[in-house]
């Protein structure tokens, strides 16, 4: 059974079982060349999705890719045609929402 942080069970839904790589934390740490003891906080601070199992902790390599696609330097976003001014006033706009 794989549980996330929240306790929740994951059934894979969108996700074939055959084509899903499971990961370490090691190996998640080398992909994204930084340390362990980072994906370990990312992890356990909800920011990147992992797994329970046993005493181990294991991420699916969709929701790596997914976290590292999300995490977009606000140079790149102006790089895509975005004022920085105009992203920043966005992005404290949505948080002052939530």
């Amino acid at each position: 059974m794989l549980i996330d942080k929240a306790g929740v069970f994951d059934i894979m839904q969108d996700d074939d079982p055959q084509n899903i790589k499971i990961l370490t934390v090691q190996e998640v740490a080398d992909i994204l060349r930084i340390h362990r003891s980072t994906v370990s906080r990312y992890a356990m601070a909800g920011e990147l999705r992992s797994y329970v199992v046993g005493n181990r902790r294991l991420f699916k390599d969709s929701d790596v890719w997914a976290f590292f696609e999300n995490r977009i330097a606000i140079e790149s976003r102006v790089d895509l045609g975005y004022r920085k001014e105009a992203y920043i006033e966005h992005r404290n706009h949505t948080e002052t929402e939530t």
